[in-house]
């Protein structure tokens, strides 16, 4: 969760106007790792439930969903396939994000 805590502060930054906020949700099934997922993280992390986001918005492992300001999905970029210590995946999934705010 590195690169989104450093995305997250440049948008704070950078966009205020935008409120733009990473929320990061545990697939349903997987959380007896909660403890060790959030140690040392400051990103809001929430534990999905049967039934919910990932299978709603059919995420795959790694999934950044981005959502409209009615929070409606409207892309997504996988993590894993765009690892974002690369600059150019930081960049393309930064500027989605503005994009999708209306910036």
């Amino acid at each position: 969760m590195g690169y989104l805590a450093v995305m997250q502060d440049e948008l704070d930054t950078e966009r205020p106007d935008l409120q733009l906020q990473f929320l990061v949700i545990n697939e349903y099934g997987y959380e007896e790792e909660n403890d060790l997922a959030i140690a040392g993280h400051d990103l809001p992390y929430l534990q999905d439930i049967e039934g919910g986001a990932f299978v709603l918005w059919d995420i795959t492992y790694r999934d950044a969903v981005i959502l409209d300001p009615a929070n409606v999905p409207v892309n997504g970029f996988n993590l894993t396939d765009f690892d974002l210590a690369d600059p150019i995946n930081f960049y393309a999934l930064k500027t989605m994000l503005i994009d999708a705010a209306g910036g």
